[in-house]
């Protein structure tokens, strides 16, 4: 018998809200024992958090040190130093659930081959009819390009991808200390968005993957946003 993540999900120890996962969770109607692809996994708290409560779950992070230290802390969890632009050493077809958090991947222009191919390596590990989803933070004031990528920005990205793609915003409850300083006029409304994407029901090769990618050039000239502008600016300078 099948049961459903539907239930309150308490507090989550790591950055991403409870009610953002849980959202997440409930939204895609992921069964227990479902498995789950943590791309930033970071010190591996998310992945143990979801593993306690039943589902099956493996983390890639582009930083070694982060995979080392979650490796130490949850050794009965798979966890790979990776980049997804690269490579993910991961059986394909074997998840139900990607969920991208913080990539190096990226950073830069979203419509750029680099991050597109990073894209399709974790498409590759999806199950027909799986999902990939994409969370980012809004009304944030760090100064990462990551993080002021437009929403737009990540449907144009899927777009050479078949599959369908819908954006859902969650902004911080009313009574959060950060939607307060909003109403004060200190910030901007703060809280995530995510970006869904599901896959065809048909089964497709990791190389077929790759190509669609590729494929994607022709609909992805110049930058997708002025951040990836000025990162790709920023780097011209330091290879200057």
């Amino acid at each position: 018998m099948a049961y459903s993540a539907s239930s309150f999900i308490p507090a989550v120890p790591v950055q991403l809200s409870a009610r953002v996962l849980s959202r997440i969770l409930i939204g895609h109607r992921l069964a227990f024992g479902s498995r789950v692809l943590l791309v930033g996994c970071g010190t591996g708290e998310l992945a143990s958090f979801l593993e306690d409560i039943s589902f099956e779950v493996s983390g890639i992070d582009d930083s070694l040190g982060s995979v080392d230290e979650a490796r130490e802390m949850f050794p009965r969890i798979e966890f790979h130093a990776a980049q997804p632009s690269e490579s993910v050493p991961l059986e394909h077809h074997s998840y139900d659930l990607v969920l991208v958090q913080e990539c190096g991947s990226y950073t830069d222009n979203l419509l750029g081959l680099s991050a597109r191919i990073a894209t399709a390596n974790l498409l590759a590990c999806l199950k027909p009819g799986g999902h990939a989803v994409f969370v980012r933070p809004f009304g944030d004031d760090s100064p990462l390009p990551m993080k002021h990528h437009q929403q737009n920005c990540w449907t144009r990205h899927l777009a050479c991808f078949p599959g369908e793609a819908a954006i859902s915003n969650y902004a911080d409850p009313w009574l959060s200390r950060s939607t307060w300083g909003w109403l004060r006029g200190r910030h901007a409304r703060r809280g995530y968005y995510t970006v869904s994407w599901r896959a065809p029901q048909l089964l497709v090769s990791p190389d077929r993957w790759r190509e669609f990618a590729k494929r994607g050039l022709m609909t992805g000239q110049g930058a997708c946003c002025e951040a990836a502008n000025g990162c790709c600016e920023a780097g011209k300078r330091r290879v200057a």
